[in-house]
């Protein structure tokens, strides 16, 4: 085997090997947490009157706020500790949202409110809100490309050491921002906690008001390559 053929035996594997998961929520019938072995590390809470209907793989589970007595609300607080100096989230999304409204799509916090946080919602003036905070916030704006009753793969990656977040619709970059001396190095790996809409009551605006599907979270930012692997849509 020449030299060249021999380093791309080596290479290429690398290249062609999907990133793995830190923390991967199938929804597939339950709000289990598993790691990239497929084991499960924690379990989430959904509360309220959510099913699991048909999704883009297998399952998806249906967040939503109908009336004050048919709302479905999910939450993870049990997540083990990550390094989240980067990183990416990944999710296939179906909003059953009314037009006029906001609405909060996922958000995420450290235990003590002081490190990290995220959000991503949709504003009262139908565009798209999305903020990472460590501490200090990078936030993009960019124009609602998702539709009611249609999925779509979001994803955003970050990094501390640029202060810099990406943001895609549906394997394409729709926005990025970059702050220099926004984000700090984290010292130590952080407990997150997860929502799928926003802490705290359940009201129309903070619950994300459609179906939710494999959800992802990896400890680096990833290429928009490997995002677009991601958008590739399984099954339905």
């Amino acid at each position: 085997m020449s030299r060249k053929l021999k380093w791309l035996s080596l290479v290429l594997p690398l290249c062609l090997t999907a990133a793995e998961p830190v923390f991967h929520i199938p929804l597939d019938g339950s709000a289990n947490v598993l790691d990239a072995k497929g084991e499960t590390l924690a379990s989430g809470i959904v509360a309220g009157t959510g099913a699991y209907r048909d999704g883009v793989a297998g399952k998806a589970l249906d967040v939503n706020w109908k009336s004050a007595d048919q709302m479905t609300t999910a939450d993870f607080r049990k997540l083990p500790a990550m390094n989240c100096n980067s990183g990416t989230v990944s999710f296939w999304f179906k909003p059953e949202w009314r037009e006029g409204q906001s609405n909060w799509i996922i958000s995420s916090r450290d235990e003590a409110w002081k490190e990290f946080r995220f959000y991503l919602l949709r504003n009262g003036k139908g565009d798209l809100d999305l903020s990472v905070c460590i501490p200090g916030q990078v936030q993009v704006y960019g124009k609602n490309p998702l539709k009611a009753g249609e999925w779509a793969h979001i994803a955003f990656a970050w990094d501390t050491k640029a202060s810099e977040v990406h943001f895609y619709i549906n394997g394409k970059e729709i926005g990025k921002r970059t702050v220099p001396g926004a984000h700090k190095v984290l010292a130590n790996p952080v407990k997150i906690l997860l929502f799928l809409g926003a802490e705290g009551k359940p009201v129309q605006s903070k619950t994300g008001c459609g179906l939710y599907d494999d959800i992802k979270i990896f400890n680096r930012a990833l290429s928009p390559e490997e995002v677009s692997g991601l958008a590739v849509r399984n099954g339905k």
